[in-house]
């Protein structure tokens, strides 16, 4: 089966990419070029919205936004765990010749995936003062770290779904569909943030309005993409579908309820390691924002958001680079 990647060269010809081909250092690093450009442009969009906040709110705002960090990355986490382990399992069955299943397959893990988004956000935002106070948060940076967070957990489930959907446009053969989207989220949160923190001067909660906005379009317009576009290798079915399927199929000893449990928890265990390495980094962040606190306040908090940002844009090649590979 193929699954080819279109890049463009400098003679303007269209070179194809497929899974079945040969690679070596040059074919690995086309092939995963979209997702590197996309974590790339998604770091710079994430610095954007800090150098706003700094500017235009105050250090006590971006250190409280540094601290919500981990939180938000640890439940994003979700998104990668399912992208990055969901997709080696579709993308083996598309090329074992089962477009059913691997259609049924990549349907189960998106609803999963945003079921599990907003049971997060939901369960995040009723314990929300006591995981900022768990996050390090004082009395200066108590109450903008609960705003920030409040109008940021709106959005989770589509956070979730944005790094969920990463590694299938690769699989669906729309790898330009992919950066599209993460182009278009990160514009219009820049422009947001210009609007919002600087032009109405509405501080914190305009960078975290923005931020909501744009992951809504992000992740939900990634959603939509799926289901309403069927020119891709994949396609969205809907739940009721899905379930009204799988009955049909247990009654004649095929796909089930069942089949569908041992698939979720595969997916899970095959992309546990997306998910503990994302754990790891948000637990040293925390007890980095700890020990800051009580030896400088705010002011340790916010430089240390600032060198965060600066390894980010570093960190993203590798992950784009992971995240490309997992078809």
């Amino acid at each position: 089966m193929r699954f080819p990647y279109y890049v463009s060269c400098k003679a303007q010809c269209i070179m194809k990419i497929q899974l079945s081909d040969h690679f070596g250092v040059r074919t690995i690093l086309r092939f995963t070029a979209p997702s590197i450009l996309m974590m790339l442009f998604f770091s710079v969009y994430s610095v954007v919205d800090g150098l706003f906040v700094s500017n235009f709110a105050g250090k006590s705002a971006f250190a409280s936004m540094s601290l919500d960090w981990p939180m938000f990355e640890t439940l994003g986490a979700i998104g990668f765990m399912f992208g990055t382990g969901g997709c080696s399992i579709v993308t083996r069955r598309m090329g074992e010749g089962k477009e059913e299943e691997a259609q049924k397959s990549f349907s189960i893990f998106v609803w999963v995936t945003l079921l599990a988004g907003i049971v997060c956000a939901v369960i995040a935002q009723i314990f929300l003062p006591q995981l900022v106070l768990l996050l390090g948060a004082d009395a200066d940076t108590e109450k903008n770290a609960i705003l920030y967070a409040r109008i940021s957990l709106c959005s989770l489930p589509f956070y979730i779904m944005q790094n969920f959907f990463q590694s299938f446009f690769s699989a669906a053969e729309k790898p330009k569909a992919g950066l599209f989207f993460m182009l278009f989220s990160g514009v219009l949160n820049m422009a947001l943030d210009a609007v919002f923190v600087a032009g109405c001067s509405m501080g914190l909660a305009g960078a975290s309005l923005g931020t909501a906005i744009s992951e809504y379009a992000g992740g939900l317009g990634a959603i939509l993409y799926f289901a309403l576009i069927k020119t891709g290798r994949l396609h969205l079915s809907s739940p009721v579908r899905l379930v009204s399927e799988s009955e049909k199929k247990r009654r004649t000893g095929g796909f089930s309820n069942a089949n569908a449990g041992r698939l979720i928890g595969k997916a899970a265990a095959n992309g546990s390691s997306e998910m503990l390495t994302e754990l790891a980094m948000s637990l040293i962040v925390v007890l980095y924002n700890h020990q800051l606190l009580s030896y400088i306040g705010a002011n340790g908090v916010a430089a240390f958001g600032v060198i965060q940002y600066v390894g980010f844009l570093f960190a993203a090649v590798f992950i784009g680079y992971s995240v490309g590979m997992a078809p």
